[in-house]
């Protein structure tokens, strides 16, 4: 796996979205944001051992995307329409 794949794996697990629409929000933001380690290819045994503990701060992971979230609404709603 590659830091990409454990990275779309764990949003998709957190926040109940399909890894296809994780992995589209990935590329949008390499695409702004080049570089990186997102193609770093792990072995098995660092996979999983990133993958459990992803797992094991899952509470953690949803207040950080819940606290984007929040950001994005709150820049979003400062626009001038």
């Amino acid at each position: 796996m590659t830091y990409q794949d454990i990275f779309v794996q764990i949003l998709s697990e957190v926040s109940g979205e399909t890894p296809a629409r994780i992995l589209e929000f990935v590329k949008t933001v390499k695409a702004a944001k080049p570089g990186g380690n997102w193609d770093i290819k792990l072995s098995d045994k660092d996979s999983e051992e990133i993958i459990s503990k992803l797992r094991k701060d899952a509470p953690a992971i949803v207040r950080w995307l819940e606290e984007g979230r929040q950001r994005v609404a709150s820049h979003e709603s400062k626009t001038v329409h």
